[in-house]
């Protein structure tokens, strides 16, 4: 099942496994991470790293779909970018606070400031070039230490 997912979303060749259950398919290696209203602020708005926002309900078959490809960019990103998971439903405050009004919903948080939204479904090479875009400018802003060897010191430029 995952060697198909994985043809499916990301253009990789397909093996024997179309047939295989999904109770027999192991877990993707790094599965989003779920927030909640509670924690959304301490997981989310705290973190240094570029968070993704995926905002899903169960009964959205696209956000399915979306999920899967936030699985995998979950996998592709693990040490630039923080993945997780907002269900819609459960969690009314965050979907109220981000003017939620169509799903999937892709947030693209930075420093607790919202950088980018998607809504809808996209490819998967698409949301890859897009989190690739949004790294090359969030990098940017990153502060640079220069060491001065000759007095001991270093600054923040």
């Amino acid at each position: 099942m995952v060697n198909w997912l994985q043809h499916l979303f990301r253009g990789k060749p397909a093996a024997d496994q179309v047939s295989a259950s999904p109770q027999s398919a192991p877990a993707p290696p790094f599965p989003p991470a779920a927030v909640t209203d509670s924690d959304f602020p301490l997981v989310v708005l705290a973190s240094d790293r570029l968070v993704l926002v995926d905002c899903w309900a169960e009964w959205c078959a696209p956000c399915q779909t979306m999920s899967a490809y936030m699985a995998f960019l979950a996998e592709d990103f693990s040490s630039r970018v923080l993945v997780t998971a907002l269900d819609v439903d459960e969690n009314p405050a965050t979907t109220a606070r981000y003017a939620i009004m169509g799903l999937p919903t892709l947030l693209a948080i930075h420093r607790g400031e919202e950088v980018a939204r998607r809504v809808g479904i996209e490819g998967y090479e698409t949301l890859v070039a897009w989190v690739e875009d949004m790294l090359a400018h969030t990098d940017q802003d990153r502060p640079t230490v220069v060491a001065d060897m000759e007095h001991g010191s270093a600054k923040i430029i």
